[in-house]
C-alpha cells in the first residue's frame, strides 16, 4: 500500500466517475497502527480510519471527513488518522468507535448536567426560596404569610438583589449578617429582628424539606444543609418585651379623641379596645358573615396551630354600635369585610399604627405608645377591675395552647365572657362623660 498523492487521489476520482463504480485506496499507518482510507464514488470521496479492534478479524472504518476544497485534505487526514490511531491503543480491548461514542456521551452528559447546574441558579436562589416559604405559610393559612413577604421582598429581594439571585444553598452567615446590618445602621433594629427571624424559619423549613412529609416537595431540590441564619447574632436587644401600658387617665384621653371620629381608623382601634384588647390582625380579618347574633368570631392562627383557634367574643352594646356601623357601610361599598375602606380589601394594621401614630406625636399630655401597647393596656385595666387571669386568657385568645385546653376544657367561657365585656364597655363608655 503506497502513500497516497494528490495524483493518485484525482485519478481514482476520474475512473470512478467513468465506470460509475466506487473503490477504496488506502495508506498504512505502520504495523498494528490500522491505516488511512479514502472511499471514492462517483459523486464523492470520503476519508475513514481502518483498524482491527484486538481479538476480532473484522475491520472497522471510523470516519473522518469529506475529501475535498474546504474540506479534509490528504494533510488533514493523515493528521487525524494518527490521532485516532494513539486513541486506539488506549481504547479498551482496541476498540476505538467504543470509546469515542462512550466519551462523546460523557461530553454529552457534563455539558446537560452544566446546562441544568446553571437553570438551578435561577431556580433555587434565596429569592425562590423566600417565595416557597410564603407560599408554605399561606396554603397553611398563617395569616403571617403576607406580613412575611412584603418584609422579604422589600428588605431583601428589593435592597440586595445580587445576594436574592445567588443560590440559597451559597448563602453565608456573612452574608445574611449584611443584610441585617443595613437595617440596624437605619435604626430599624426592630425590623432586621423580625428579617433574621423569618430567614431563619425559611431555611429551617428547607434543611428539613427531605424528611417532613409536610414541608414543600419543591423545597428538596434547594439542597440545604445548613441553616446559614442559625449563627448569626440574635438581635435580642430588639426583642425585648414592652412594658408599655396607658394610664387611665391617658386612656381617658385618647378614648375621647376616638370618639370624636367617624372614621374607619378609629372604628377598627375603638373596637379593638371595646372587645378586651384584640390582635388588629385578626379583628381586621373579620367579615360581615362573623358577626352574627351579638357575637364577631375572629380566627387566632397565631403561633405554630395547624388550624385556626375559633375566637368566639360576646359583643357589648358599646362595641355592638361599631359593629352595626362597619355592617352597614360594607353593605353599602359591597363588601365581605367588617373594616374597609374602599370595599375590596381589608384595612391594612400597619395604616391603623401610623395612624395612632401621628396622634400620639401631637400630644403633651400623653407619653408615646404604640397600637400594639392598647392590648397590654387593656388587659392591665381588666386586672384592675377584677377580671381574673383565666377569663382575660379568654377574651385575648392567649395562653390556651396547653393540653388541657386543647383536649380536656370544653367549657366556652361565653357568660363569663359576656359579664366581663359588658361591664368593661360600660366603664370605656364612662370615661367620654367624665368631667363633663
Amino acid at each position: 500500500m503506497a502513500d497516497l498523492t494528490e495524483r493518485s487521489i484525482q485519478g481514482a476520482i476520474r475512473s470512478a466517475r467513468r465506470a460509475q463504480k466506487s473503490t477504496w485506496l488506502t495508506e498504512s499507518l505502520g504495523r498494528g497502527q490500522g491505516s488511512l482510507t479514502l472511499k471514492v464514488t462517483a459523486t464523492a470521496a470520503s476519508w475513514y480510519y481502518a483498524y482491527t479492534p484486538n481479538r476480532t478479524k473484522a475491520t472497522d472504518r471510523y470516519p473522518i471527513g469529506p475529501y475535498g476544497v474546504g474540506q479534509v485534505s490528504l494533510a488533514d487526514a493523515r493528521q487525524r488518522a494518527r490521532e485516532l490511531a494513539a486513541t486506539k491503543r488506549i481504547a479498551p480491548g482496541g476498540n476505538l468507535r467504543a470509546y469515542l461514542e462512550a466519551r462523546e456521551a460523557e461530553v454529552v452528559r457534563q455539558a446537560e448536567v452544566a446546562r441544568q447546574a446553571t437553570l438551578n441558579v435561577g431556580r433555587y436562589t434565596l429569592e425562590a426560596l423566600i417565595v416557597e416559604y410564603v407560599g408554605h405559610l399561606i396554603r397553611g393559612k398563617k395569616w403571617s404569610g403576607p406580613q412575611v413577604s412584603r418584609a422579604l421582598s422589600l428588605h431583601v429581594v428589593q435592597e440586595f438583589p445580587q445576594l436574592a439571585h445567588t443560590p440559597a444553598r451559597e448563602i453565608t452567615g456573612q452574608q445574611i449578617t449584611e443584610i441585617l446590618r443595613a437595617l440596624t445602621e437605619e435604626g430599624k433594629g426592630r425590623t432586621a429582628a423580625k428579617v433574621r427571624a423569618y430567614l431563619r424559619a425559611a431555611y429551617a423549613l428547607g434543611l428539613r424539606a427531605g424528611t417532613d412529609p409536610t414541608a414543600p416537595q419543591a423545597l428538596v431540590a434547594f439542597q440545604i444543609t445548613s441553616n446559614p441564619v442559625a449563627d448569626v447574632g440574635a438581635l435580642a436587644q430588639f426583642n425585648r418585651t414592652r412594658d408599655r401600658a396607658l394610664s387611665e387617665p391617658e386612656l381617658r384621653i385618647f378614648w375621647r379623641y376616638l370618639r370624636g371620629q367617624e372614621t374607619v381608623m378609629s372604628d377598627v382601634v375603638q373596637a379593638s379596645l371595646l372587645l378586651g384588647g384584640q390582635r388588629l390582625a385578626q379583628l381586621l380579618r373579620a367579615k360581615g358573615a362573623d358577626y352574627r347574633d351579638g357575637v364577631l368570631t375572629l380566627y387566632d392562627a397565631k403561633g405554630r396551630r395547624t388550624q385556626a383557634r375559633v375566637h368566639a367574643l360576646p359583643v357589648s352594646p358599646e362595641a355592638a354600635s361599631i359593629l352595626d356601623r362597619r355592617v352597614d357601610e360594607a353593605r353599602v361599598l359591597g363588601s365581605e369585610w367588617l373594616f374597609t375602606s374602599a370595599g375590596q380589601v381589608p384595612v391594612v394594621e400597619n395604616s391603623v399604627s401610623h395612624w395612632v401614630r401621628d396622634w400620639v406625636r401631637g400630644q403633651a399630655a400623653v407619653a408615646p405608645f404604640s397600637v400594639g401597647d392598647l392590648r397590654r393596656t387593656c388587659e392591665t385595666l381588666l386586672a384592675s377591675r377584677g377580671v381574673n387571669t383565666d377569663i382575660r386568657a379568654q377574651i385575648q385568645s392567649h395562653g390556651l395552647g396547653g393540653v388541657q385546653n386543647r383536649h380536656y376544657n370544653r367549657h366556652d367561657y361565653m357568660t363569663e365572657k359576656r359579664e366581663a365585656l359588658t361591664a368593661w364597655g360600660a366603664w370605656l363608655g364612662s370615661l367620654e362623660r367624665e368631667g363633663d
